[in-house]
């Protein structure tokens, strides 16, 4: 670990990161920049039920993540179900290509949520993505939502 840190260091000083405790992520690491904008906070939830976690990225603010970006992540690993049903049907056509199978009824069997990232304010209403792992297909699939309804799959792998 500390080698890997060592060799990935930013020896110019605009990017650097840190390491902290939250109440509800528990740990949480801080990738801060020089450049406006471009820091952020990563954090890993467990999902609900399956032993797993996912990523999550947010902005936040120096301090840490905002209460509304905490809810936000809360209502989303509470409504994996709820969420995946309103991508189902422009999940289907990208799963059909690379699974060269119908999308199952049971996305659970299929479908390995990954990661998220929570919207500006955490408000659901602005951009937003999730991201699935198909092992069946190889792929990760991340899928843009904005004003509750899925605007674009990527596929990538």
């Amino acid at each position: 670990g500390r080698i890997f840190q060592f060799l990935n260091r930013d020896i110019t000083g605009r990017t650097w990161s840190e390491e902290r405790s939250h109440p509800y992520f528990k740990k949480l690491v801080y990738l801060g920049s020089k450049t406006l904008g471009d820091s952020y906070w990563e954090a890993e939830l467990s999902v609900p039920g399956t032993g797993e976690s996912v990523g999550v990225i947010m902005q936040g603010t120096e301090q840490g993540p905002t209460d509304q970006e905490v809810e936000f992540c809360k209502w989303t690993v509470s409504n994996l179900d709820s969420i995946f049903e309103i991508c189902r049907a422009i999940i289907a056509p990208d799963y059909l290509k690379w699974a060269k199978t119908d999308l199952p009824y049971d996305w659970r069997s299929e479908f390995k949520p990954d990661g998220f990232q929570v919207p500006t304010d955490g408000d659901r209403r602005h951009e937003w993505d999730i991201t699935y792992f198909v092992p069946r297909a190889g792929h990760w699939f991340t899928i843009s939502l904005k004003q509750g309804v899925p605007v674009h799959v990527s596929v990538d792998g």
